[in-house]
């Protein structure tokens, strides 16, 4: 009776932990970094430069000329593209934003457009902001590469002259990323976004990239399986592996419990439905961390 209560509070702590890790990352609320064309509705265009994203939207410019111009259009004359607002009123706000700046970047600068109060195409400058010194909360510096800007607190200060809107939202149009460099040289950009809270270590901890590859269509592979779909797999696939470091950890109930949550942030392609009900929810999540800690009691298998 003891070992099994000692293992129900051990599963229940665990259980607990994996909650924690999901809740930790703030899931921004406008995300304004630049998106390849076909991962977005937003229109994209990148001259000097070629531009990647990762699956959790990591951005990378790589410099083909020494003066890159990268511009994301949510919004303009012709249309509608994506809807970018914010509710801003007795609502706490941020511009988050952190860059890695590669060897032989030189400069950047960001210029974006938004409605508030007073002005429908109000312009947006990183420089401004890092000029603005009084409203970051974290980070900031001109020199710097991350920073959380109180947008809130800036309009707010401001209200006697129009800036907050009636409704209290705010509608981001674009932005334009100007980079400078030597030819090849990389621009990352982990973050730039707007977000209602923020982490005490941001921007010194690199986001994981959450780049899954367990295989391709593993049904076409069905007749070549030696394995027992176990875990132990003898091809490339290894049943349960979320992360793609060919193992089966507790890393892996996390990952696929983001997924059950934010599914286009953390996309599975693999098998995941672990309790065979014909779904995958978080009680799959549950059963492969119970199959991690006790794999003879909790096996996994297709």
């Amino acid at each position: 009776m003891k070992k099994c209560l000692a293992l129900i509070l051990a599963l229940a702590m665990a259980v607990s932990c994996l909650g924690a890790v999901v809740s930790a990352e703030a899931e921004p609320e406008c995300d304004l970094r630049p998106i390849e064309a076909e991962k977005t509705n937003a229109k994209i265009s990148v001259e000097g430069a070629t531009l990647e994203t990762d699956a959790n939207g990591t951005a990378t410019i790589t410099l083909t000329a020494s003066v890159a111009i990268v511009n994301v259009i949510f919004k303009d004359a012709e249309g509608t593209y994506e809807e970018v607002t914010s509710q801003i009123r007795d609502e706490q706000k941020y511009i988050r934003y952190f860059f890695d700046f590669g060897e032989g970047i030189t400069k950047l600068e960001v210029h974006g457009h938004y409605k508030r109060g007073d002005k429908d195409d109000a312009d947006l400058y990183l420089s401004g902001m890092q000029n603005a010194g009084t409203y970051f909360v974290l980070g900031g510096t001109p020199e710097g590469t991350y920073g959380v800007w109180d947008i809130t607190k800036y309009l707010a200060d401001r209200a006697e002259r129009g800036y907050v809107p009636e409704d209290g939202v705010i509608e981001f149009h674009d932005n334009e990323f100007r980079i400078e460099g030597e030819i090849g040289s990389v621009l990352t950009i982990y973050y730039y976004d707007l977000a209602d809270s923020y982490e005490d270590d941001f921007g010194t901890v690199i986001p994981d990239p959450n780049i899954v590859d367990v295989g391709d269509d593993t049904s076409d592979d069905a007749g070549d399986d030696t394995g027992d779909d176990t875990g132990d797999d003898t091809g490339d696939d290894v049943l349960g592996d979320f992360d793609g470091d060919k193992n089966v950890t507790s890393d892996d109930a996390v990952y696929l419990l983001r997924n059950t949550l934010f599914p286009d942030q953390y996309p599975v392609t693999g098998y995941a439905d672990f309790d065979h009900d014909g779904n995958v929810t978080s009680d799959d999540a549950v059963y492969l961390l119970r199959y991690t800690l006790f794999p003879d009691q909790y096996p996994i298998s297709k």
